[in-house]
Order: C-alpha cells, then structure tokens, then sequence
C-alpha cells in the first residue's frame, strides 16, 4: 500500500498525469478511461483488501485469459 502511495504522491505534480485524469473524468461514465486507476493510503484502507486483492487475483490471473499487444513502427 505504500509503494501505491508513493506513486500517487509522484503523479501530483506531473502534468501529463493530470491530462490523464482530466481525459478520465470528461470520458463517458460507463468508459473505462473513467475508472479511478491508481490508489492512496485512504482509498486502500478498506476492510480486508488484501483478502480481496488475493481472490481476484486467484479468480481473474490466469496466463490463458491474457491478451498481448505489441506496437511499434
């Protein structure tokens, strides 16, 4: 959780992070540019995270249901 809001705390100050996330709350609601994608110390204090982090990642991570994308010139 520290290393999430270390990150968080790095993208306060960089502005093509906030033209990110200003692209993400002007998108469509139901976009998943819309969706809240980085966390802090407050959003990660939930009861049992870990629990759930643990089972989705046990349900969802899985090598047969990824997808890989390369791009390049």
């Amino acid at each position: 959780m520290n290393a999430v809001n270390s990150e968080f705390n790095n993208y306060l100050n960089n502005d093509m992070w906030r033209e990110y996330r200003l692209f993400g709350l002007l998108s469509e609601n139901d976009s998943p540019a819309n969706k809240f994608n980085v966390g802090n110390l407050d959003t990660l204090r939930k009861p049992k995270i870990r629990e759930a982090l643990l089972d989705f990642y046990n349900r969802y991570y899985s090598a047969n249901l990824m997808k890989a994308v390369l791009y390049g010139k």
